[in-house]
């Protein structure tokens, strides 16, 4: 491609993370004056501050994953037709905020997501969604493996056995209630969580 003018400004975000660049290219070669170069400085900034909101509405504000409405609206836009949906949520959660506060138990939440999101890596397309409280989901689009899916879910269960929160004598364990998924219309993303939901209480029932 032939170029004779170029102009990149930087997308940067408030955490200081680059998104990419703006650019501007002609073909001649040809100077940027001052207002060109502030035009696209602005639309940069714009483009940032869209982010930022995109950012607000579709995640946790205090883990960082992905929340109840990304959920919503990545299932409604995913190509995915098929995979695997957890939903689980954290024994004895309750008794950290009791003892230790709100603040050690936000550290136990964070914690816990970073460990969801390690175990949803394990696949191509997993990912961890904090529904509210100590609640979650952990889709796995395109897994259907259900010996893989309890070999993984084993491994994350395992790594409960240990903390970096200071949480003392407290044995935090999780609930797991899986289901396998067939995305079509007639099964909105709702129903699949009522579902998982049920698969949920009898984890909890038969301890």
């Amino acid at each position: 491609i032939n170029m004779g003018a170029y102009l990149g400004i930087p997308i940067a975000l408030k955490n200081g993370s680059r998104f990419g660049t703006l650019c501007a290219a002609n073909s001649q070669a040809h100077p940027f004056d001052s207002k060109s170069v502030e035009l696209l400085q602005k639309l940069a900034k714009m483009f940032a501050y869209y982010l930022e909101l995109e950012h607000l509405a579709y995640r946790d504000s205090l883990t960082g994953i992905a929340n109840r409405q990304q959920l919503l609206k990545f299932f409604d836009d995913a190509p995915y037709e098929y995979g695997t949906m957890l939903l689980m949520d954290l024994d004895n959660f309750k008794k950290v905020n009791d003892t230790y506060g709100h603040d050690v138990g936000n550290l136990v939440l964070q914690e816990f997501s970073q460990k969801l999101d390690d175990f949803a890596k394990q696949t191509k397309y997993g990912y961890p969604i904090r529904l509210g409280g100590d609640e979650f989901v952990v889709m796995l689009p395109l897994c259907n493996d259900i010996q893989l899916v309890n070999e993984m879910t084993q491994q994350l269960l395992d790594s409960l056995k240990t903390w970096n929160t200071p949480i003392g004598e407290i044995q935090l364990t999780a609930s797991v209630g899986g289901i396998l998924y067939k995305k079509d219309k007639s099964t909105p993303i709702k129903n699949l969580l009522k579902q998982a939901d049920l698969a949920l209480y009898e984890a909890k029932r038969t301890g």
